[in-house]
């Protein structure tokens, strides 16, 4: 009788601590001690300021990067200031135009008129007055015809007015959390295959599958502020520099780094992860 009074118990108290177990497929959260990082091949200063929680700019401040912040495997890269340059860069100073100094003006000075005397001679001189005729210009003096130079392609300056959209169909089964290291984003759950968009007008800065607990992952830069990242997909459409409309397909759905089908989307706002529900369309 006590031996199934035991079983029992054991069994109930086995149910009980599995019935409150979620899945948990939220990237692994780095190591905040290290100062120094070692590009790996296929990283970009993007993934490595979004593994680490940083903002792009200061990691290329930092590291005297200047853009388009190319970076190469082996190279050693700051994650914090080091000695001798400050958090942020200076602000760019203001040029004080100065005015040049007002020049005094004179009234004009009358003429003076210089008579001439009246009891000069006439002298008639031979005219020198003959036809100018201008030479044939030779084949060597012919003007060179000038080639028509293609206009320069404008640079990608982001979007100013940013309107999200959803990435994907589907139900969030997780929401943004900022107590819990790794869920920095929402995760939504759909069909293996299931399109993934971009949620917005931006350029392609990642398309790798290097960065631990995301599988394949796609970040867009929207601005110099804004960039979104989209994680654990089964295939990635689109290459690094490639500027994409918002609702342009980016991804297939999957679970590469993930134990179901799911997308993790996140939304950086100058570095910081941010709730992405308080900036998408209300469903």
């Amino acid at each position: 009788m006590r031996r199934l009074f035991k079983i029992f118990l054991i069994n109930i108290i086995l149910i009980t601590s599995f019935s409150g177990c979620v899945y948990d497929d939220s990237p692994t959260p780095p190591r905040k001690n290290i100062s120094q990082y070692k590009v790996q091949r296929g990283e970009t200063l993007y993934s490595i300021s979004w593994r680490y929680n940083l903002d792009h700019k200061l990691l290329a401040w930092w590291n005297k990067i200047p853009p388009p912040f190319t970076i190469y495997p082996g190279q050693r890269i700051y994650l914090s200031p080091p000695r001798g340059i400050s958090y942020y860069p200076p602000r760019p100073q203001v040029a004080v135009v100065q005015r040049p100094p007002q020049q005094q003006t004179y009234p004009p000075r009358k003429p003076t008129v210089q008579r001439l005397p009246t009891d000069i001679p006439d002298v008639h001189l031979p005219s020198t007055n003959r036809p100018t005729q201008k030479p044939a210009p030779t084949q060597s003096q012919k003007a060179p015809v000038k080639k028509s130079q293609k206009p320069a392609a404008t640079p990608w300056v982001g979007v100013k007015d940013i309107r999200w959209k959803w990435p994907t169909q589907g139900r969030v089964v997780r929401r943004f959390s900022e107590s819990q290291g790794g869920k920095q984003g929402i995760d939504i759950r759909g069909r293996p295959g299931q399109t993934v968009t971009a949620t917005a007008s931006g350029k392609i800065v990642y398309s790798g599958n290097g960065l631990k607990g995301y599988g394949e992952l796609v970040i867009i830069k929207h601005n110099e502020t804004f960039l979104s990242a989209y994680a654990h997909n089964r295939k990635r459409t689109v290459k690094e520099g490639t500027i994409v409309n918002a609702g342009q397909k980016i991804a297939e759905l999957g679970n590469t780094g993930a134990s179901v089908p799911i997308l993790h989307f996140e939304i950086r706002e100058n570095g910081k992860p941010v709730d992405p529900l308080k900036y998408l369309p209300k469903k």
